[in-house]
């Protein structure tokens, strides 16, 4: 922070360009940070789909040898 202030101070009375730059230095990786989850959830996704359909696959495969 530039204009560093003390927000425990009961004195000061942060001005809301203040208060906007708090704002956006406390959020400022959050959507990078979205991103990279969003990223690692879809990457996730995929691998237990694939998973998922290798496992579907086998049952069907197994259920028609089983088959009469």
């Amino acid at each position: 922070m530039s204009n560093a202030i003390n927000l425990a101070d009961p004195a000061v009375e942060p001005t809301d360009e203040d208060l906007c730059r708090l704002s956006r230095e406390a959020f400022a990786d959050v959507a990078v940070r979205h991103r990279e989850t969003l990223v690692r959830l879809r990457e996730r996704v995929a691998s237990l789909r694939i998973d998922a359909l290798a496992h579907a696959a086998a049952l069907r495969a197994q259920a028609l040898r089983s088959a009469p």
